[in-house]
């Protein structure tokens, strides 16, 4: 589970952030935009944390809790295999794509880490 910082936990409170989380779901229609479930819990899932305060309807997705678990779950990963690129452009030069496979360099970072011990 993730745990969330006190200023974000507040700004979920706030009477900003409600207007756009029910304006969201209206136009979502009352339904998870993955699987299309309706009649279910839903909740707003930020795409991205990158304009907090300030989102754009593009910023943020209507979920219920089973598409929301998988869509904070693709993010983390999607944050990992980010760090690894970042990694391996350290490492091995700003080409390093013209020569590695993508999944490779993950695995090494991932290797990486463990003998560093984090």
């Amino acid at each position: 589970m993730t745990t969330h910082s006190p200023e974000y936990r507040a700004y979920l409170q706030s009477p900003q952030w409600q207007v756009k989380r029910w304006s969201t779901l209206a136009l979502a229609r009352q339904r998870c935009e993955r699987c299309k479930r309706y009649g279910v819990v839903l909740q707003v899932h930020h795409k991205t944390y990158e304009r907090l305060g300030h989102e754009s309807p593009a910023d943020l997705e209507v979920l219920c809790t089973d598409c929301h678990a998988r869509a904070d779950m693709e993010r983390r990963e999607q944050s990992a295999r980010q760090r690894a690129f970042a990694w391996a452009a350290r490492i091995h030069g700003q080409y390093w794509r013209d020569t590695l496979d993508e999944d490779d360099v993950v695995d090494e970072f991932e290797d990486w880490l463990e003998r560093k011990g984090a």
